[in-house]
């Protein structure tokens, strides 16, 4: 008889779950940073250890044509908008606080006689400083502020209340220029600035003396911080100089796919006369819609063939924010052709490969092959122009697309004569770069909702008709026994037998007939990925190519502002074992730029160091740290005391130390190295690094 026999019967109730762990309930520390008594650098901010300008060295800047930086702090009984030269680096505050009236003469004269840069400021310090200037106090000025800050209100919403008129000044924000949506210190910490600090107060505390100055030495910390940015967002910026000439328009605080937006709106205003409608906000809202296929999308295998079919035949509507709601069976769909699976959706094709080498040899070679223009030709060469807009649309995108080329091709000749200092170079390259980031901006546009250009049913065209062009490479590839180990949104990496490129060319060739489309290529000695977003490709010439967790810079922009710096120093020893079998202990022992061996992260609510009872420490929402030796415990975040992930052993470094550390913990950073090659199928596991 069975030993769970129950009776005439057996018991078949399976076993019940393990209890759950429960999670540790940790007490959040004390918040000593909201003491009456805590004043941070008083001693450094009494000192102000900066040049403020006197009235003649102002003159002397606005008659050399210095630009400043502007940056407003706003308590209830205290104002400053802070300048900073971008020449001299010198500072010009202008206060307002008790018994010491705001000079508006001095200041509106800075305003109305200097280019000026911000951060977020043509909403924010440009708001307050209209107001200022208009003789509000600084309670009303407090006011202002939480009105935008707090309750969101539009500025002129704010300005029109307090029957203000907005400046009418040179100014440039710089928020739209730089990637994605960070704060103003993160983007500083990804650049390394020197010092990252925190707002010392809150915005509601009453300021002393004390408080006031260091809230005053805190701005000149914020101007440098926004001086940094803008010096990095610079090239953008020329390009939004010129094309701004080009079109009588002001682009230089526009985004990418604002300035696309724009550019594309004079060009058909070239063709028809007259500026293009835009969509009343919310009309799409309900509209349903079905995904067409161009004709050339044909695959031969069942699996494709149904995914085809699902895509075409699913219902799509816009949702109540003017987006597409992906119909499940889309987004999640998986295919496979040749035991490898693709993820498709709305977002892009992905490969689904984990820890993978692959590595060329004698009779192996292995080829990315890109789409060049991936969007702006997909829309150009099946018609993908939104219904209201039509053949105009097509017409002046056509042109842009076209000019780029041409420019490209120019550019290219000329840097391989050798000549990349004469103006026309220049000109020429600028104009490429420019034209680029208004063709891809196009696409964005035609999913937003307040845009000339928005279009949902034509960027679900946009977007699936790439997924299927790319699936048909694929498929014929691996049909013809040419395997592809990696694809990825407009690329395919083509692991090919050494005697069968000829006929990999000859595909690719046809499939180009086919979609209109074209790649480029590049040969790699080898490829290792952790998946297909995060992998170390290494050339024929010994040269890496990174993307994801193991790049410097973020996909956006291809910019260092687009991503935080984490313990770089382990990539590079990766980078250098695998390209030239260097020791991953001699890159990091040798290396002395701090800079690789720190880490960046954005803790909501802040993070806090607890050194002990008596000393809290309290860092900021952009926290920055390095792994030392026989440093205890974790950064925790201040409102719950919860740990902020992967800061174990984590010594905070909101300066960096003028000379070198002597405390790096080389055993943590050699490891993780060892971790990272690991991950990417390049070396066997070894010891775990938390």
């Amino acid at each position: 008889m069975r030993k769970d026999a129950v009776g005439f019967f057996w018991d078949d109730t399976p076993p019940p779950p393990p209890p759950k762990k429960e999670k540790e309930k940790r007490t959040p520390p004390t918040p000593t940073w909201l003491a009456a008594d805590y004043l941070p650098g008083l001693e450094e901010a009494l000192r102000f250890p900066v040049h403020v300008m006197t009235d003649a060295e102002i003159q002397t800047a606005q008659s050399r044509g210095e630009i400043l930086v502007n940056d407003d702090e706003v308590y209830p009984n205290y104002f400053l908008s802070m300048f900073l030269s971008r020449t001299s680096k010198h500072v010009i505050p202008i206060e307002m606080y008790e018994g010491h009236p705001l000079n508006i003469p001095k200041f509106e004269w800075i305003l109305r006689n200097f280019e000026t840069t911000g951060f977020n400021s043509l909403n924010f310090d440009m708001t307050i400083n209209a107001m200022a200037l208009a003789g509000f106090d600084c309670a009303q000025l407090k006011q202002c502020s939480d009105k935008l800050i707090i309750e969101e209100l539009r500025p002129a919403d704010v300005l029109r209340a307090g029957k203000v008129k907005k400046l009418d000044v040179n100014h440039v924000d710089i928020i739209e220029l730089a990637p994605l949506s960070a704060s103003l210190k993160t983007y500083a910490g990804r650049l390394h600035v020197k010092k990252l600090q925190d707002l010392p107060f809150h915005p509601n505390t009453v300021l002393t003396p004390e408080q006031r100055a260091i809230t005053k030495w805190y701005c000149v910390n914020d101007c440098r911080s926004t001086d940094a940015v803008a010096d990095h967002v610079q090239e953008h910026l020329e390009l939004r100089k010129e094309f701004g000439k080009q079109y009588g328009v002001d682009l230089r605080s526009r985004a990418d796919a604002q300035m696309a937006e724009e550019v594309i709106r004079q060009e058909i205003k070239k063709v028809t006369g007259k500026f293009p409608p835009k969509p009343k906000y919310g009309e799409a809202v309900g509209t349903e819609f079905f995904y067409k296929a161009p004709a050339y999308v044909k695959f031969n295998t069942y699996d494709l063939q149904l995914a085809l079919y699902e895509m075409q035949t699913s219902k799509m509507v816009v949702g109540p924010t003017g987006h597409v709601e992906c119909p499940p069976i889309i987004r999640e769909r998986v295919v496979t052709i040749a035991g490898r699976s693709y993820k498709v959706g709305m977002g892009g094709l992905h490969s689904m490969e984990k820890a993978q080498a692959v590595v060329a040899n004698a009779n192996l070679r292995i080829f990315d092959r890109d789409v060049t223009g991936y969007y702006p030709n997909l829309i150009l060469r099946n018609s993908f122009a939104p219904p209201r807009l039509g053949h105009t649309f097509l017409t002046a995108y056509g042109r842009m697309v076209s000019k780029r080329t041409s420019s490209k091709a120019l550019a290219a000749a000329m840097k391989e004569a050798g000549d990349t200092k004469s103006h026309q170079y220049i000109v020429t390259q600028t104009e490429a770069d420019g034209l680029k980031v208004v063709n891809n901006g196009t696409f964005g546009k035609l999913s937003d909702p307040f845009s000339t250009l928005y279009d949902v049913p034509n960027m679900v065209q946009v977007t699936l008709t790439g997924q299927l062009s790319l699936l048909m490479a694929i498929e014929a590839l691996e049909e013809n026994r040419i395997p592809v180990v990696s694809a990825n949104t407009d690329g395919i990496v083509v692991a090919c037998p050494a005697d069968r490129y000829e006929d990999m060319k000859a595909l690719f060739k046809s499939w180009e007939q086919q979609t209109g489309l074209e790649t480029e290529e590049t040969e790699y000695k080898a490829l290792y990925s952790a998946n297909v977003n995060n992998y170390i490709a290494v050339k024929p010439d010994g040269k890496t190519k990174t993307k994801g967790w193991y790049c410097e810079r973020g996909s956006t922009h291809n910019s260092v502002l687009s991503k935080n710096p984490e313990v770089l120093i382990c990539s590079d020893a990766a980078q250098a074992y695998l390209a030239k079998g260097t020791p991953v202990e001699e890159t990091i022992y040798k290396s002395r730029d701090f800079r690789r061996f720190v880490s960046l992260r954005v803790v909501q609510g802040g993070g806090v160091k607890v050194w002990s009872d008596d000393h809290i420490e309290y860092l900021g929402k952009t926290v920055r740290w390095y792994y030392a030796k026989g440093v205890e415990g974790e950064i925790v975040y201040a409102r719950s005391g919860n740990k902020v992930p992967r800061s174990d052993g984590a010594k905070p470094c909101m300066e960096l130390p003028d000379e070198w550390p002597d405390d790096i913990d080389y055993d943590w950073y050699v490891a993780y190295a060892y971790r990272i090659l690991s991950d990417i199928g390049a070396i066997a596991p070894k010891e775990e690094v938390s």
